[in-house]
């Protein structure tokens, strides 16, 4: 008796597994299949304009730093007004040995 009970009970597991498939692929009209294709081309076309947005805007970036590094960030011609330059982690280095030294 407890054999037939087990077979039943994953019977019954069996059926709802495949009737969850079903309305998974169908959707609920019974006898129509879902367009699958449409939505996962629309997915991927949307994937990849953010990603290369993403990458566009990394790219641009960068490129923009660059140019304000070459022109030294400032356009005006008062050297009273710039702030100093801040020291290079090197450069603490540098001086760390050589107080070490001496």
């Amino acid at each position: 008796m407890p054999r037939e009970n087990e077979q039943a009970v994953l019977d019954s597991a069996r059926v709802h597994h495949a009737r969850l498939r079903d309305a998974l692929e169908r959707g609920r009209t019974p006898g129509r299949s879902r367009a699958q294709a449409p939505r996962l081309i629309a997915s991927l076309v949307i994937a990849a304009l953010a990603c290369s947005g993403c990458v566009g805007y990394g790219y641009i970036s960068t490129h923009l730093d660059s140019l304000r590094k070459t022109t030294g960030g400032s356009t005006s011609t008062d050297s009273s007004t710039a702030a100093p330059p801040s020291p290079q982690p090197t450069d603490a280095a540098a001086l760390a040995t050589q107080e070490a030294e001496q």
